[in-house]
């Protein structure tokens, strides 16, 4: 593979403004094709981007939380129909946006899966908008008060606001990835991390992959920028401020975020990939079950619930927080049929291709990076037998 048209590419994209650092991996068949950084990880340090930057993976933390949720249910912890409110009792008695009328269906595990809880992330269009913005406003007063709000108290919090839909109707993209933690935590006594560290971190050798970053490792956190010129093109402005709740991974972090809190970085997160696309097993150690992993990319979401899913994203379905490309799905770019993936806040993103035998990871640190993403995942594609 013509690695360096690649790595060319990517300095072209620091050179004109677009990113501060890149990481760029590829395996195929089991093996490493490649490990591309370039770049800087943090511009004002001048830290360069390396093979061992930690990434705030943001929403790329939800497809780790699905898989410790399927191996939750190969335990026998929850069922898919069992209510919420047996492991959060909050959610025993909640209501709809809709003229704040109480719910018929009552919220369970496979509508957290799925996203069709009726939760919804912060903002001001909702009912549902503004009771996740309550809770999250609750958890950071408490932690700048140094009284901090653990996962299960959070997960309660949100169990108060309203839904935007009756559950099970339709998708809607929300905190279903951080309640679905509590209910790990609360079903395997024992707390989410340490579910993840035990069950996923420590098998898969994905040993900076957490929570939290201890001070022997903070040098190597990547930064994050945000925002945008009047013409559409990257500020780059450093932001290191709190959101959804998170502290900037502190060691005294109380919430561990199912949906958003983990760092990871590019050799931890390709062992993730690894074992999904070796049918759960990573080192010849079975990790998830056949059945389990089946399940895991078994699309879910029925024709009326896609019809809330993301305009761009209509012909693609979802399940336990990754995003399927079914057969005859509108592809962004050359990947495959029968592949899915998920995605970060800031721009990190990964495939996996069972038909090619292969996955990628991209590393950024920057707000609306996906064009990147597509361009890469191209030039990657373009230079495959596939």
């Amino acid at each position: 593979m013509n690695t360096q048209r690649i790595l060319d590419e990517m300095h072209r994209d620091i050179e004109r403004g677009a990113v501060v650092g890149y990481g760029l991996s590829a395996w195929r068949h089991g093996e490493e094709l490649f490990t591309l950084t370039a770049g800087l990880a943090d511009r004002e340090n001048n830290v360069p981007a390396a093979r061992d930057t930690l990434y705030r993976l943001f929403s790329q933390t939800k497809p780790v939380t699905g898989v410790a949720a399927v191996m939750a249910l190969e335990r026998g912890l929850f069922t898919l129909q069992q209510p919420v409110s047996d492991f959060l009792p909050w959610f025993a008695e909640q209501v709809c946006t809709d003229k704040c009328r109480p719910v018929v269906n009552r919220m369970q595990i496979q509508h957290l899966l799925n996203m069709t809880a009726g939760l919804a992330y912060p903002g001001e269009a909702d009912g549902a908008q503004r009771g996740a913005r309550d809770a999250v406003d609750a958890l950071q007063a408490r932690c700048q008060k140094g009284k901090r709000m653990g996962t299960v108290e959070f997960a309660n919090s949100l169990g108060a606001a309203p839904l935007k839909w009756e559950p099970g109707t339709h998708w809607n993209y929300g905190f279903c990835a951080d309640v679905m933690g509590a209910v790990i935590e609360v079903s395997s006594g024992m707390s989410f991390g340490e579910f993840l560290r035990t069950n996923l971190f420590e098998p898969l050798e994905m040993h900076d992959t957490g929570f939290r970053v201890p001070p022997e490792k903070r040098a190597r956190l990547a930064q994050g920028y945000f925002g945008r010129n009047k013409d559409g093109q990257p500020k780059l402005v450093p932001t290191i401020g709190e959101h959804l709740g998170l502290e900037n991974y502190a060691p005294e972090t109380a919430f561990e975020s199912g949906g958003a809190g983990l760092v990871s970085t590019l050799d931890d997160y390709a062992h993730f990939t690894q074992m999904l696309l070796n049918g759960g097993v990573w080192k010849n150690r079975r990790i998830l079950s056949p059945a389990g992993r089946r399940f895991l990319t078994a699309p879910q979401l029925s024709a009326t619930q896609r019809t809330t899913y993301w305009e761009q994203e209509r012909g693609i379905n979802y399940a336990n927080f990754l995003r399927l490309y079914p057969e005859g799905s509108i592809m962004p770019s050359f990947i495959s049929p029968g592949s899915f993936s998920w995605d970060g806040m800031l721009s990190t993103n990964f495939i996996v291709d069972p038909a090619a035998d292969l996955t990628i990871h991209f590393m950024t640190q920057i707000d609306n990076g996906f064009p990147l993403v597509c361009k890469y995942f191209n030039m990657i594609y373009a230079q495959l037998d596939v």
